[in-house]
C-alpha cells in the first residue's frame, strides 16, 4: 500500500532526502524539523525555539520570499533577474552597472543585457556618473517602485501591523538578532559566491536567493 498523501519516505541522517524532506514539511507549514529528519515540535517547554527551530522559520519566511518575489515579477512582467536588479536599486536608490552586477553575479555582458531589457521597459533611468566618466548611475523609475508598492503593500502592512504588538524591548531583541543573521547570510553568500567563481573560471549568472537554507 502506498504512503498518505502527506508523507514522504523517511530518510537517514545525513540523506540528501533529509534536506528535501525538511523543505516539503517546511512548505506544508510545519516547523522544528530537526537535521535527522524528526519533529522538533515537542521540545522542552522552557525553551520552545532552540537554535534549530529559529533556523526552521527562517528558512519557512526564504522560501515564501521567493515565492512572493516570483508571483511579484510576474504581474510586473518580468523576469525574477530583472525583478532582482530592481529591488536592488530601489533599496540602495542608486547603483553603477558593475555595482548591480556584483550584486547580482552577472558578467558584464549579461549585466549589459539585463539593462539594455529594463531601459527599453521604461524601468530604470541612466544618469552620467559624477565622478567616473566611463560609468552611469542606474536608478528605477517612480513609475516601476509605484507599481511593485501597490502589490507589496498588504504584505508590508501585515507585517508592520505584527510588529507594532510587540513591546519596544522585544523589538530591540528580535532586531539584533536579525541584525546578526542578516550579516552572516550576507557573509557567506558572498563566500560561496567567491568559491563559485573561482571553480569555474568567472562570474556564473544567477540571481541571489535571499535567506538561509537550512
Amino acid at each position: 500500500m502506498g504512503q498518505p498523501a502527506d508523507r514522504i519516505p523517511d530518510a537517514r541522517p545525513g540523506d540528501f532526502q533529509v534536506t528535501c524532506r525538511q523543505v516539503y514539511l517546511a512548505e506544508r507549514g510545519k516547523v522544528g524539523i530537526g537535521s535527522n529528519g524528526q519533529d522538533l515540535s515537542s521540545q522542552n517547554s522552557s525553551d520552545p525555539y532552540p537554535p534549530q527551530r529559529l533556523r526552521d522559520l527562517l528558512h519557512r519566511k526564504a522560501l515564501a520570499t521567493e515565492r512572493h518575489r516570483g508571483g511579484v515579477a510576474r504581474r510586473l512582467g518580468l523576469s525574477e533577474t530583472e525583478a532582482a536588479a530592481l529591488a536592488y536599486l530601489a533599496r540602495h536608490g542608486r547603483l553603477t552597472p558593475g555595482e548591480l552586477g556584483e550584486r547580482l553575479f552577472l558578467t558584464s555582458g549579461g549585466v549589459t543585457a539585463l539593462l539594455h531589457r529594463l531601459e527599453r521597459a521604461g524601468h530604470i533611468r541612466r544618469e552620467p556618473h559624477p565622478f567616473d566618466k566611463r560609468s552611469t548611475i542606474l536608478t528605477a523609475t517612480p513609475e516601476i517602485v509605484e507599481a511593485a508598492s501597490e502589490i507589496y503593500e498588504p504584505l508590508v502592512s501585515r507585517i508592520d501591523d505584527s510588529s507594532a504588538e510587540l513591546s519596544a524591548a522585544e523589538r530591540v531583541a528580535i532586531g539584533r538578532f536579525l541584525e546578526r543573521i542578516v550579516a552572516i547570510s550576507e557573509e557567506e553568500a558572498d563566500v560561496v559566491r567567491e568559491r563559485s567563481a573561482d571553480q569555474d573560471g568567472e562570474a556564473l549568472p544567477g540571481v541571489p536567493a535571499p535567506g538561509l537554507w537550512s
